[in-house]
């Protein structure tokens, strides 16, 4: 167990005694006792107490996580053993036995209710036929045994149908390409409509009416680091609701950039038009607070097939690059996507979007206060007051959270204290799910006929029409400074794999948290535009596989993740990293020695220093330093860790390399 103080305020009553002594008290400090750690059996009998209460805080965590480290069939067996062990138990006294027993019931209704999908295990049902049983034979007298027998007709009537409510199937689903469904035919109306003929506001209001319809249905233990990896590897089979979300966030991606380069032959000025009418589409989305189609509309214009046209670029006026440019630092990188999660957090739950702090323009401002201030009657206004997040970084800090922390204590005792954190991610994302709640949008079949009607091209078809539009040896082929040629969409692979059927969704994920910075994408030439007025670049069209953010981070006091390299002659060419979880007292030979194990290195750890990379070079870590606080906090926790022999040769080479130039300068002053 870990134990909290808790700070509990006296409740103060008019009539009061003012002699007494609790009178003068405004709050007093209560002990509060939480698991860290333990056997599955007795984080299964922790759901009542000795007393026979429940602890509701402890059931939400364990039944919203406990499928990182066992089954559903492994708990309730075990649960269903506590109950039978309680009930024969003569030594507890009646009143705190009839307690464990009417709480243990209370648990299984809660999953039975709530984590219906746990049980959904056609044809037999095995978990569920088992519980039927049990409690039949052991709760009589409850409705316990009616409820789980009218959940397995339930499923065995939707499996019949063929209309079982899960994302997976017709309910939710949503046809990302013509192709994708022969039976859906388009009326001759819809194959005729283009984009400039859909006013912007009904474009943004379809987008978010299908984004919020897939955000509601998504299973929140989905998003599980240990449930999403292994969902990946069976291509989304344990993450269904996770992959219908990716596969329409591709799908706005791959039509944004398809309706700017469709038809190579048309005018510089008139694709601009088709940009900037994205750019508009963005900022209605921006006001629905719909960051899901707002962030796939911006990775659509950072795409390296679009953000090289340089010549349609050049035709944008300078208010509606402001705009982009405004949308885009939203999804900035940088400091851990700060800006994304601060206004997540003020916004989430918030009846409408707030205005902009800190870096933002006054003038991007004024455009968007413009467009709210349009939308005045209250249908409007209750029109828009949901929000949509971008999943995917709930989904990258759930995939590091699980590679950096061990699920197992090196006892073999299960990691509660892991659960916990994963738990307070899950809370953000139900929260956001009731915000979801407040639209009220209707789905529009003209719309949904054109989306699918648009012919969209995978990143080579892509790169293709680009190049047809503007030739390559127009343009310097060096790419410029602010375009990224790679980027993770906030960690979460939302692209197709190049070559590839554009609805065909990457799903492969990296378990262990090590990502490879290798970059196999088409060679992107620079941009004439002057930086000043084009935003910083993040192609994320050409990604291959999920990637953890380069600046994401889980910190607190008591430690933090740390992203770690190993610079080696043997991998000298890439670019791995590794997570590892840095506590508050872990010095450099721990970390290091954490580092080798991770690379599967047995060489001795004195033989290894590691320093801290930041913006303008390295900070070198002492040989037994504190790495929690001797390192930068404003800066990224990257990494890196060599030998000590190469990391003398580096800073020796380092050292005549300034001496040279140096030289130079006072050669050249001399001159």
């Amino acid at each position: 167990y870990n134990i909290y103080l808790k700070k509990v305020h006296y409740k103060t009553f008019p009539d009061a005694e003012s002699d007494e002594k609790v009178s003068h008290l405004a709050w007093r400090m209560e002990r509060i006792r939480a698991i860290k750690c333990g056997s599955l059996d007795k984080l299964v009998e922790c759901l009542v107490d000795e007393n026979g209460e429940l602890d509701s805080t402890y059931v939400s965590i364990f039944l919203s996580t406990y499928r990182g480290f066992a089954s559903a069939k492994q708990v309730l067996n075990i649960m269903c053993e506590r109950y039978k062990c309680v009930s024969s138990d003569k030594h507890m006294r009646e009143s705190i036995r009839e307690l464990n027993k009417k709480s243990l019931r209370s648990v299984l209704s809660v999953w039975l209710d709530t984590y219906s999908e746990d049980f959904k295990e056609p044809p037999n049902y095995p978990c569920l036929n088992a519980l039927y049983k049990f409690t039949s034979k052991y709760m009589p007298d409850n409705d316990l045994a009616l409820r789980v027998r009218h959940r397995i007709d339930k499923f065995k009537k939707e499996e019949e149908n063929g209309s079982a409510i899960t994302v997976s199937h017709s309910d939710v689903d949503f046809k990302f390409t013509m192709y994708s469904d022969i039976g859906f035919m388009i009326d001759s109306t819809s194959q005729k409509l283009q984009l400039k003929d859909i006013p912007n506001k009904l474009l943004a209001d379809q987008l978010t009416y299908t984004d919020a319809k897939l955000f509601k249905k998504v299973v929140p233990h989905h998003c599980l680091g240990s449930v999403w990896a292994s969902g990946h590897k069976q291509k989304g089979e344990e993450a269904p609701s996770i992959v219908a979300t990716i596969k329409f966030f591709n799908a706005v991606t791959y039509r944004v950039i398809a309706t700017i380069l469709k038809n190579p032959d048309l005018r510089s000025s008139e694709r601009a038009k088709v940009i900037i009418q994205w750019i508009s589409v963005a900022q209605e989305l921006r006001a629905l607070k719909n960051f899901s189609s707002l962030k796939a509309i911006i990775s659509g214009l950072q795409s390296n097939a679009v953000y090289r046209l340089c010549k349609v670029w050049s035709h944008i006026p300078k208010e509606h690059l402001n705009v982009f440019e405004e949308l885009s630092l939203i999804f900035s990188e940088e400091n851990n996507q700060q800006s994304a999660r601060e206004l997540l957090m003020k916004e989430g739950t918030a009846k409408t979007a707030a205005r902009p702090q800190g870096h933002t323009r006054n003038k991007s401002w004024s455009n968007f206060s413009n467009l709210i201030s349009r939308r005045k009657s209250m249908a409007d206004y209750s029109h828009y007051s949901g929000t949509v997040p971008y999943l995917g970084t709930f989904l990258t800090d759930l995939t590091m959270l699980d590679s950096a922390i061990p699920t197992t204590t090196d006892e073999g005792l299960i990691n509660f204290e892991k659960n916990r954190k994963e738990f307070e991610i899950i809370a953000q994302i139900k929260l956001l799910q009731s915000a979801a709640q407040m639209y009220q949008i209707k789905g529009d079949s003209s719309f949904q006929g054109w989306f699918d009607s648009v012919r969209t091209y995978d990143d080579k078809e892509s790169y293709e029409l680009s190049l047809a539009i503007e030739p390559l040896e127009d343009f310097s082929p060096k790419t410029p400074k602010g375009h990224k040629k790679k980027s993770s969409i906030s960690g979460i692979s939302f692209t197709s794999l190049e070559g590839s059927s554009p609805s065909a969704t990457s799903v492969s994920a990296s378990i262990d948290g090590s990502t490879s910075s290798a970059d196999g994408t088409l060679p992107s030439p620079s941009l004439q535009v002057p930086r000043k007025q084009l935003p910083h670049a993040a192609s994320s069209h050409s990604l291959k596989s999920l990637e953890p953010t380069e600046n994401w981070t889980f910190k607190s006091s008591e430690g933090c993740v740390i992203r770690v390299s190993l610079d080696t002659a043997d991998n000298h060419w890439t670019n791995i990293y590794k997570s590892v979880l840095l506590s508050n007292n872990d010095r450099s030979p721990t970390v290091i020695q954490a580092v080798l194990n991770k690379y599967n290195l047995s060489e001795n750890k004195e033989d290894y220093c590691m320093s801290q990379i930041l913006p303008d070079g390295e900070l070198l870590i002492p040989d037994n330093a504190n790495v929690f606080y001797a390192m930068n906090s404003v800066a990224d926790p990257n990494f890196v860790v060599r030998r000590k022999h190469d990391q003398r040769t580096l800073k020796l080479k380092k050292s005549r390399k300034g001496a040279a130039k140096k030289l130079l300068g006072s050669l050249n002053t001399t001159l």
